[in-house]
């Protein structure tokens, strides 16, 4: 089956989480942040089907995207959907487990994600066709949910160049803890709110 996702028509089945509506507003604070005109490397962290990255190069178009995701199957989806895209020439992705794994790649502009960030008692009380369908392991987290992103933001020393920003999505109730963490690299900490008033979006640069 496919879904909507900003403007494009993405593969999406079990083998990922189908984005979520929220996550497109993600997408618009970056395109607002840095501007159509950005060139720079894109970092998508736990890309799942693609989303994230696919709808950012398809509208930054002189972005170059990469997809992690320790997930083959996700990966293997991706990668369908940037053939079907046409946007094979500027988004790759890799299998690679950014919670075990040390970071290696070049540095980049920009790194997003939208983590797996429910604990696991909030992902039990989840309505029933995300706690039946979607994959566990793409949102339940350790520590109350936070475990996936001080991840990122340790992540970030290694992957960010200098000045350059992290957009996260955060859980119900997280922003001030995930501000917190991020005081010592970060600066311009900022947040913004979804739809429905959750302070949802927490975006900062890399010191």
């Amino acid at each position: 089956e496919s879904v909507q996702f900003c403007d494009l028509r993405l593969k999406c089945d079990g083998r990922a989480l189908i984005p979520r509506h929220e996550t497109e507003r993600l997408v618009e604070i970056v395109i607002e942040s840095v501007g159509e005109s950005f060139k720079g490397k894109i970092l998508d962290l736990g890309t799942g089907s693609g989303a994230i990255v696919l709808a950012l190069c398809k509208q930054l178009r002189e972005a170059i995207g990469l997809g992690l995701d320790k997930s083959g199957e996700a990966i293997s989806l991706s990668r369908e959907n940037v053939c079907l895209l046409g946007l094979a020439g500027r988004v790759s992705f890799q299998k690679f487990d950014w919670m075990q794994e040390e970071y290696k790649q070049e540095k980049v502009d920009i790194l997003i994600s939208n983590p797996p960030y429910l604990g696991l008692e909030e992902w039990k009380s989840a309505e029933p066709e995300v706690y039946k369908h979607d994959p566990k392991d793409a949102l339940v987290s350790a520590e109350d949910g936070l475990a996936h992103l001080r991840k990122i933001l340790d992540l970030s020393k290694h992957a960010l160049k200098k000045d350059g920003q992290i957009f996260l999505e955060v859980g119900m109730g997280q922003a001030d803890k995930v501000m917190e963490m991020m005081k010592d690299i970060f600066y311009d900490i900022e947040n913004r709110k979804d739809f429905s008033g959750v302070r949802r979006y927490v975006f900062a640069r890399f010191c």
